[in-house]
């Protein structure tokens, strides 16, 4: 049996299509990894692991005490609905596109999702692949 990842439980709702895309933006500012649609929003261009304006920007909201009403991330602007010590979830106009970020101990966890999933269904989800992680 194969040793686990520790991102599996989020790989496999990526692979049954709950999220668009996750990456892990580390304590240091880079991005440890990126996949699905969160790869252009955290990578820059240059392929060498380096972090995007908007990686950047999620991580300073992560470790602000104001957090600003919304984020204009990768051309949609998100609204910031609930910012928590370690949580942060915002949603487009319409529903059409969400992210959650979570503070881990090894970074700054981002997940992406959109139509047809609704943040009802995602969040729980990813939650609970969340617990894990916080474990680790």
């Amino acid at each position: 049996m194969a040793a686990e990842s520790w991102d599996d439980g989020l790989r496999g709702l990526l692979t049954e299509d709950v999220i668009l895309g996750y990456g892990l933006i580390q304590v240091n500012g880079t991005v440890q990894c990126a996949f699905g649609n969160a790869q252009d929003l955290l990578l820059d261009a240059s392929g060498n692991g380096e972090a995007t304006d908007a990686a950047k920007e999620l991580q300073a909201v992560m470790t602000a005490d104001a957090v600003p009403e919304a984020l204009t991330i990768g051309g949609t602007e998100l609204f910031i609905l609930r910012k928590e010590d370690d949580a942060l979830y915002a949603l487009s106009e319409g529903k059409v596109e969400g992210l959650m970020a979570y503070t881990l101990k090894i970074g700054i966890l981002i997940v992406r999702f959109g139509r047809p999933r609704i943040a009802q269904v995602v969040v729980p989800q990813v939650e609970k692949a969340v617990a894990g992680l916080r474990k680790v």
